[in-house]
């Protein structure tokens, strides 16, 4: 989901690939914190549903509390544990 911050038009031009965590965090880097705000703001629990597992190690990097609630307390047992499955813990 986190692609979809650089257009595919873009990708080709910033010589990019977001299929690491490494490639996700370099990006992310990049990008200002109020960016960062409007993409976690804006997915919805499908998107979470679809995140690769560099999207999750990338939100990993959040400080604790506030990937707790971006992610953690939307969650029901179901998605906890396909978070968990996805991540390969």
């Amino acid at each position: 989901m986190f692609a979809t911050l650089v257009t595919p038009k873009l990708r080709p031009i910033l010589e990019i690939t977001l299929d690491t965590f490494e490639d996700y965090s370099r990006v992310f880097g990049l990008i200002s914190v109020e960016m960062r705000d409007k993409y976690y703001n804006g997915l919805s629990a499908v998107d979470t549903e679809d995140f690769t597992q560099a999207e999750w190690q990338l939100a990993f990097e959040l400080p604790a509390a506030e990937f707790k609630r971006r992610f953690m307390d939307k969650m029901n047992f179901d998605d906890l544990f396909d978070m968990v499955y996805e991540i390969g813990l």
